[in-house]
């Protein structure tokens, strides 16, 4: 026990009986409440100024502070709207105050909150006063006990960043209307300094281009680069790295092969711009340019048609024009021989060169025929004929004029009865069969030849451009001859142009052929390898159910019985001459004259029972003149000799009212003169 000695000597009795303790305890106490009175006095004081101060900071935050509890009501909220103040917010529900587009999210999103305390984010709008307000809104759980009891939901006010996305996306959305309406694909193209490509962008047209989707394009460039085709593979490599060395715009046109093996033409254009690390980056657009290429090419085609039909007009001219004087001379020719045969006996060996003048003249009208032919394309009669007897009787007979070491195969359906010209069809095997022939002349060599019907497939007909379901009729020859070079194959059916040597031929067989073919509205295809031979197949529109009609010569009248008095009418003393005597070798009594005027005089005061006349007479034609005679007699036989083709006689003719006339083509023979006369006279008697 401690004790005070020294108050106890002074109060004794107070001490001794505690009251002075109990005096000290109390006066204690009271201070001890005096002092925390006092303390908390103090700290309520500071407590209420931090609280202001925090409120003032809560009110001064640039977004929108809540709080509310587990029951959804909010219990406090900051004075960043003043649309809003807390008095009329708090004790609310928060959904009271929710865009009723965004409810369903903000709800899923406190849900979320208060279900597994995780912080949920999302972006909301709604109207205001000064039009949509949008947020970006964050919710944060508030634990208590490891228990979430209340949520602070932040409100960021984001409308000026939405309207600057808005306006971009907009802005995106009018270059890709943009883009899309374009004929073509906007794109951009690096090449890095190490010389590697990429494609940063492509529009999605690119589709339509390449069959190459645009991610796949920027992803791996070499999706479309495997489509170029393979001839220009290297100059759109050379474009490009001479843009890049010149730093100049880039142009170039190349084609693509899809992988369905359409071919199309791309046309690119774009301006080159340095980039970090001396990459370039190129950007411009592609075009489709194949019907542009289409068209071009079908006008450098009409262009070389029209060249080829001013070339053959101006040819035709030219042949027209010395075609009657050639053949006058040919006629002099062939006349003087066949007259001198028979006033004079030539021994065996004149007789052969008298031949071989006969044979070309015969080669040099037949020529001329040709060119007259072809440079007019004129087309001749057409009519039904057995095209496998035809096609026999050729071969029968060219079979036995064969040299050793040639062989000559041939495979003929019967019974084909074609439509057509037959010496047109006969021009066409003979043509083909000698050309076949010389390609495997020197060298052991066959010649095959297949007449018949063809009825091609489908794809067939794609192939050979032939008319799908059309039957045809082949007519093939197939040699194994020298071949010809891949780089004259396109050149073959053009006019005066041969393989072979000087001398060797005309240039007009292959021509020929083609414009016969064309004619009769069929194709002709030629396929060849050198060392190895070619193969010619012509295909020919046929109808079976047409009629039949005997292709076969004319039937040759015998000479006259009796004298007939002809009236010889030609402006050539030297033809005059030899006409006449070759009329009066067939007992003709012959009157001539070498004019029109002349002729219309004698037949006024003289009988004929014939009038041959040339057409191309000084003064009035033979035409005219025929025209004439037919005015006071319908009946006298009139038979008009010219150097020109049918066709032109028959087309002067028509001009002058006149369709049924008789003509004797330049130079003709002895044979020819009878026969034609022949049957005039007989059908005059």
């Amino acid at each position: 026990m401690i004790e005070f000695a020294g108050l106890g000597s002074v109060f004794p009795s107070f001490w001794s009986s505690g009251f002075l303790l109990w005096l000290l305890c109390t006066l204690c106490i009271l201070l001890f409440f005096l002092w925390f009175r006092c303390r908390n006095r103090f700290y309520k004081g500071e407590l209420r100024g931090s609280l202001k101060d925090l409120y003032a900071v809560f009110n001064s935050l640039p977004i929108m502070v809540l709080v509310c509890d587990i029951e959804r009501k909010i219990s406090f909220m900051n004075r960043t709207l003043p649309q809003y103040t807390p008095e009329s917010v708090v004790g609310h529900n928060i959904f009271e105050f929710v865009n009723p587009d965004d409810l369903t999210r903000m709800q899923a999103a406190i849900d979320k909150s208060f279900q597994t305390g995780e912080v949920t984010n999302y972006e909301a709008g709604g109207p205001s006063e000064l039009g949509i307000t949008w947020f970006a809104v964050q919710v944060q759980p508030i634990f208590r006990h490891r228990k979430v009891t209340h949520l602070a939901i932040y409100l960021t006010d984001i409308t000026d960043r939405k309207k600057v996305e808005m306006a971009l996306q907009e802005s995106q959305s009018r270059y890709e209307d943009v883009v899309s309406s374009l004929p073509g694909v906007v794109y951009q193209f690096l090449r890095t300094s190490d010389g590697r490509y990429h494609m940063p962008y492509v529009s999605p047209r690119v589709w339509d281009f390449f069959q190459v989707k645009a991610d796949e394009a920027t992803s791996d460039v070499s999706n479309l680069f495997k489509l170029v085709h393979s001839d220009d593979k290297q100059t759109l490599d050379r474009s490009i790295e001479e843009s890049a060395a010149q730093f100049s715009i880039w142009k170039h046109e190349f084609r693509i092969q899809l992988s369905d093996g359409k071919i199309k033409w791309i046309r690119g254009t774009s301006s080159p711009r340095h980039i970090k690390n001396g990459d370039i980056l190129w950007s411009g657009v592609l075009l489709d340019v194949t019907a542009e290429k289409v068209a071009e090419a079908e006008r450098k085609n009409l262009e070389l048609q029209l060249q080829h039909s001013q070339k053959m007009e101006a040819l035709g001219t030219l042949a027209a024009g010395i075609s009657h004087d050639f053949n006058n001379i040919l006629q002099i020719i062939s006349t003087s021989i066949e007259l001198a045969e028979k006033s004079h006996p030539f021994d065996a060996t004149e007789k052969a060169f008298l031949k071989k003048a006969l044979t070309a003249s015969d080669r040099g009208r037949n020529l001329i025929r040709q060119i007259l032919a072809f440079c007019r394309n004129e087309e001749e009669k057409k009519e039904v004929f057995d095209l496998s007897l035809l096609a026999t009787d050729f071969f029968e007979m060219i079979k036995a004029t064969l040299p050793s070491g040639l062989s000559l195969s041939y495979k003929i359906e019967p019974g084909i009865n074609f439509w057509g010209s037959g010496s047109q069809i006969h021009q066409i095997l003979i043509n083909l069969t000698i050309n076949a022939l010389h390609a495997v002349r020197g060298r052991v060599g066959e010649v095959h030849v297949f007449v018949g019907r063809f009825k091609p497939t489908p794809n067939e007909a794609k192939t050979l451009q032939l008319d799908w379901p059309q039957p045809y009729i082949e007519i093939s020859v197939k040699d194994s001859g020298i071949g010809i070079e891949p780089g004259l194959l396109s050149r073959i059916f053009d006019p005066f142009f041969t393989t072979k040597q000087q001398g060797g031929g005309t240039g007009l067989g292959l021509s020929v052929v083609h414009g016969i073919v064309r004619s009769h509205n069929g194709e002709i295809t030629v396929t060849s390898e050198q060392n190895k031979g070619s193969l010619f197949r012509v295909f020919l529109p046929h109808e079976e159910n047409r009629q039949h009609s005997s292709f076969l010569p004319e039937k040759i009248i015998t000479e006259p019985t009796r004298s007939h008095r002809i009236l010889l009418i030609e402006d050539e003393k030297d033809l005059l001459e030899l006409e006449k005597a070759m009329l009066r070798n067939f007992n003709f009594d012959v009157i001539d004259c070498s004019s029109g005027e002349e002729a219309l005089e004698l037949l006024w005061r003289e009988e004929f029972d014939l009038v041959l006349s040339d057409n191309s007479l000084p003064g009035i034609t033979g035409l005219e003149l025929m025209k004439k005679i037919r005015l006071y007699s319908k009946t006298l036989p009139f038979l008009i000799a010219t150097g020109q083709s049918d066709n032109e006689i028959q087309k002067e003719a028509h001009v002058l009212g006149m369709d049924e006339i008789e003509i004797l083509p330049k130079p003709f023979s002895l044979a020819d003169l009878r026969k034609k006369m022949g049957r005039l006279l007989e059908t005059s008697f």
